[in-house]
């Protein structure tokens, strides 16, 4: 039976999902924001559940945060090129 902090984490999960569609149709930066920020939040949130679970982290648990990271590193460079853009154009 999941824990209470699994089932966060997986409707978290189902939410990032959903958050891709503004971010795949390039609707403004605001969405990138949402995504790098509430990534962050996730992260602490994660990184705070460890000790709740009793330090027992798996090595998929391991891949996932780092591929967040890889996604916050990929993000800020995303907007900072359309920023970068958009100053040109103006």
């Amino acid at each position: 039976m999941p824990t209470n902090v699994s089932v966060f984490f997986i409707i978290s999960g189902i939410a990032q999902l959903f958050w891709v569609i503004p971010v795949v149709k390039q609707w403004s930066n605001f969405w990138y924001y949402i995504g790098i920020g509430g990534t962050i939040i996730l992260i602490i949130l994660w990184i705070v559940a460890v000790p709740a679970k009793g330090l027992e982290v798996s090595a998929n648990e391991i891949a996932i945060e780092l591929f967040q990271v890889v996604f916050i590193i990929l993000s800020v460079m995303i907007v900072r090129d359309r920023t970068k853009r958009i100053d040109k154009k103006i």
